[in-house]
């Protein structure tokens, strides 16, 4: 029974929440989340709890559908998204309207691997209604290094915003983190650096070093990027190229790198 199965989840959602928080249903199959205390980082932390909480009951088993349940979370931050709950509300319908017709549910992230997933995407076919991707063939290996700097910068810029940053480094690329370790120790940002040799592993204040194992991986080239304003997101094997700023599909893309690699949730 659907109703059934909405109040598991409406269940699932009071049982994350704070005391402070306040869980209210709109109108009829429609939920607002009030999260105190809490920025738009830390409400896309809390979506990703939401989301993990509803897989590991077996409620949520494909990461979107319940039978013909349909899931859509997305979220708003004040004063980023607007300053009343009209203009809120608004923000968080485009976003949510955005959310339908995200590349991540077209892709299955339950059982692909991520070298599969990357693939799968830049082999992508059904191009309609993906405004927010773009695919292309690159003839040198420039962009990758030039917009790694611009990146880097932004993350320098902006030290005290939240975000989380993953990159495929080769020699020269690293050796840009090393120039200007000191800018990032204290970066609100965490960087992590996937790299292909152990023993060249430097120590850089605020930034982690995680070991590609996988030989496979190293053909593929990426950039994942989410802060409370905006989302990145560069893949690229050979001359083929994708950029995207399609807010799931780099979250999705960053979650299965962490179950891959073991790493600590950060999102």
């Amino acid at each position: 029974d659907i109703n059934e199965r909405i109040n598991e989840i409406t269940g699932v959602v009071q049982g994350l929440i704070r005391d402070s928080d306040w869980f209210v249903e709109r109108q009829e199959n429609s939920y607002l989340l009030f999260l105190t205390e809490t920025d738009y980082f830390g409400a896309l932390m809390a979506i990703r709890r939401i989301r993990q909480a509803l897989v590991g009951k077996g409620i949520l088993k494909t990461a979107r559908s319940i039978d013909e349940i349909a899931i859509n979370i997305g979220a708003v931050g004040l004063p980023t998204h607007g300053i009343t709950l009209e203009d809120l509300l608004n923000t968080l319908k485009e976003k949510m309207d955005i959310n339908r017709n995200s590349l991540f549910f077209k892709l299955n992230f339950t059982k692909e691997n991520f070298e599969k997933l990357v693939l799968d995407i830049l082999e992508f076919k059904d191009k309609e209604n993906t405004t927010h991707n773009w695919w292309y063939k690159e003839e040198s290996d420039d962009i990758f290094g030039q917009l790694l700097m611009l990146m880097l910068n932004d993350v320098k810029i902006h030290s005290k915003r939240r975000g989380i940053l993953y990159i495929s480094v080769n020699d020269i690329e690293r050796a840009m983190l090393l120039n200007d370790k000191k800018n990032f120790e204290n970066s609100a940002t965490k960087i992590y650096l996937f790299w292909n040799d152990k023993k060249k592993f430097i120590e850089i204040p605020g930034v982690v070093n995680v070991s590609i194992e996988k030989k496979n991986y190293e053909h593929i080239r990426f950039m994942l990027f989410i802060n409370e304003n905006y989302a990145y997101g560069l893949l690229k094997i050979g001359n083929n190229t994708f950029e995207t700023s399609d807010h799931l599909l780099i979250e999705g893309l960053i979650n299965k790198l962490q179950a891959e690699y073991y790493l600590q949730w950060q999102l």
